[in-house]
């Protein structure tokens, strides 16, 4: 057995063993260290680097192509585990909290990220926010890796992750506002169909394979100890119904977040993430879907992809011959997240730098296959060019070319033309920096809905927060998903097809 140590930044450092030959990555998986690792290991992305100190080798590494086989000590920047578009994160307000003696926290438990909020039960206001990456992300960036990683390995490890996780977001929000845990009697939790199995421990197998069908789907209420979190002895956890097997819990808070279990014609509402979910309405029906958006828009099979975080490139316009690019922190960057990669391919599709096929054309590109954004290593933080490259256009029109392609099929179902839509309800993090137009303009939302689109931010979290202080809004969330219809696209020949056309850029 060697040890390592894994020092991080403002935390004591971890030690624990591996066996000789291990891969640091899956040494770090066994011990619970979250390593950044979108491919789950195959070795793909390059995105696992860490730096490494030991007798036989110094420098930055792979840690899934990297063996233990010494003493080693290896050094991460756990820093950006907070999610800086989280802007409202911290003690929301300085009211003397121990005039409260009830509390409930909510949790919305996303693929790249969880947000969790400590609210006052009797007022029904939020007390104090947090947020941090998904510990999951060393599986994997999305959820298929880890589906096939828990078929193969049983899902124990990933529940113990998301419970561990929330445990410590308990801890911070009790820290920080000085109240008892004891006071908190209640949490509530939403999150995709596949979070929702591996929080409660549920088998996902079922969702490994056609018909690709949710375990459960009925709302859940369990003693806190019973799924192992740490509130008052008494307390109690709630979960939110699913709706299929990819359309979860956490749509069903964002539909009671917008209020749309009133009567509600003619409105769609996407939260696109590392998997993007639909729901359409029209003439009294609901319909629901997922698309395979993957996780291009979460930083993940894009070069030099990130999150949305400190020195991400989250925008880009182009001016004067050249794009111009906004960096969230204002200091150099050293990567670009979703938002930016949406403007920038906006960019250069209308500068025609990329065809209506998604192909880089023009010879300011190197060897055909990239567009540099940041061209001098010393404009960046990196050291080394900014760049798009041709395989991240090709991942872009994938994720772009499912979600338009699941809106035409919802509308077709429904009878429902595009044009009819009234309201666009865009959910989520990434819809919320995204630009609505430049969405529009690769074709992501269809162009005829580009002045009907109003960013609701995190809806799941509202949703989260309404069912955790009112019984009368859990019960309304439960009738909600039964009426809601979900549609599976994964074998659907018309969406294939839909999709293939959907993958290209219209020219202005």
């Amino acid at each position: 057995m060697h040890r390592i140590r894994f020092k991080t930044s403002g935390k004591n450092d971890i030690l624990c063993s591996a066996e000789p030959n291990k891969t640091l990555l899956a040494a770090a998986q066994e011990a619970g260290v979250v390593i950044n690792a979108p491919c789950g290991g195959k070795g793909t992305c390059g995105k696992c680097l860490v730096r490494i100190e030991s007798e036989l080798k110094n420098g930055s590494f792979k840690a899934c192509e990297t063996s233990v086989d010494c003493e080693i000590t290896v050094y991460l920047d756990h820093s950006n585990l907070k999610n800086t578009l989280l802007e409202d994160a911290g003690i929301i307000t300085t009211k003397n909290l121990s005039e409260y003696a009830k509390f409930a926290m909510a949790f919305d438990i996303g693929t790249t990220t969880i947000v969790g909020y400590l609210i006052d039960m009797r007022m029904g206001e939020i007390f104090y926010t947090t947020s941090i990456l998904n510990p999951q992300i060393s599986f994997g960036a999305d959820v298929i890796t880890r589906l096939n990683y828990a078929k193969e390995n049983g899902g124990d490890k990933l529940t113990e992750l998301l419970r561990s996780a929330i445990n410590s977001m308990i801890e911070e929000a009790v820290a920080h506002t000085l109240i008892n845990i004891n006071q908190i009697q209640l949490v509530c939790v939403v999150g995709n169909t596949c979070m929702h199995h591996f929080f409660h421990g549920i088998s996902t197998d079922s969702l490994c394979q056609a018909p690709f069908s949710a375990t459960i789907t009925e709302a859940l209420v369990n003693r806190a100890v019973d799924c192992g979190i740490r509130i008052r002895p008494e307390g109690i956890v709630k979960a939110l119904p699913n709706i299929g097997s990819f359309v979860g819990a956490d749509t069903v808070s964002a539909l009671l977040a917008c209020e749309l279990h009133e009567t509600r014609d003619n409105f769609l509402l996407i939260d696109i993430g590392t998997n993007g979910e639909l729901v359409m309405g029209s003439k009294g029906r609901m319909l629901a879907c997922s698309a395979a958006a993957g996780p291009a828009f979460e930083g993940a099979k894009i070069d030099c992809g990130m999150r949305g975080e400190k020195g991400a490139i989250d925008h880009a316009v182009w001016e004067d011959g050249r794009l111009k690019v906004s960096v969230i922190g204002d200091g150099k960057p050293v990567g670009i997240c979703g938002s930016g990669v949406v403007d920038v391919i906006a960019c250069l599709t209308k500068e025609g730098i990329i065809d209506e096929t998604g192909l880089i054309t023009v010879p300011e590109v190197f060897d055909g296959k990239k567009v540099y954004i940041i061209v001098s290593g010393q404009e960046s933080g990196i050291g080394a060019p900014i760049y798009l490259s041709q395989q991240d256009v090709r991942e872009v029109q994938l994720a772009k070319g499912a979600i338009a392609a699941a809106i035409i099929m919802m509308s077709n179902e429904l009878a429902l033309e595009i044009s009819h839509i009234e309201t666009v309800y865009l959910a989520g993090a990434f819809g919320n920096y995204m630009d609505a137009e430049n969405a529009c303009r690769i074709g992501m939302i269809l162009p005829a809905l580009k002045d009907k689109i109003i960013n609701i931010g995190n809806a799941a979290g509202e949703g989260a927060r309404r069912a955790a202080i009112d019984p009368n809004e859990y019960a309304r969330a439960i009738a909600l998903a039964k009426k809601v219809e979900f549609i599976e696209l994964a074998n659907n020949i018309a969406f294939q097809n839909c999709f293939c056309e959907q993958m290209g850029f219209e020219q202005e």
